[in-house]
């Protein structure tokens, strides 16, 4: 799929594509957030430390609804920079079959666009 005018007009702008972006961002966020599992080790002493008992869950309900823009930002960092690092690195460091499976595709490029310049020109070819 060619990313284009049309692909922004019709997957970036309006109202709804802002929520599913927001979703997404919350997802992503989410995932980094669930990842990190020291995350939970750290809070499970401060809530014994703040005293927040089984009973009183309103404490609990206000921490998640403030964590709402946290895991968005966090999700936003994510798409924006971070998993264009993390990919760059898979890439840089895969394992020599995964290397293998890249050159393949550059080669196949390759001789695709050295088909292409070989196909003449004249448009009424194919039809």
């Amino acid at each position: 799929m060619e990313i284009n005018e049309n692909s922004e007009k019709r997957y970036y702008h309006g109202k709804i594509n802002f929520l599913i972006r927001l979703y997404y961002y919350m997802q992503e966020g989410a995932g980094q957030f669930a990842n990190i599992k020291n995350v939970a080790i750290m809070l499970l002493p401060l809530a014994v430390y703040a005293g927040i008992r089984e009973d009183d869950l309103m404490p609990i309900v206000l921490i998640g609804l403030a964590s709402i823009p946290v895991l968005i930002l966090i999700g936003w960092l994510w798409v924006m920079r971070a998993r264009k690092s993390t990919e760059y690195f898979s890439v840089k460091y895969t394992s020599p079959f995964g290397k293998y499976g890249i050159e393949l595709q550059e080669k196949q490029v390759e001789l695709l666009e050295e088909i292409l310049k070989r196909i003449p020109k004249n448009e009424d070819t194919f039809n």
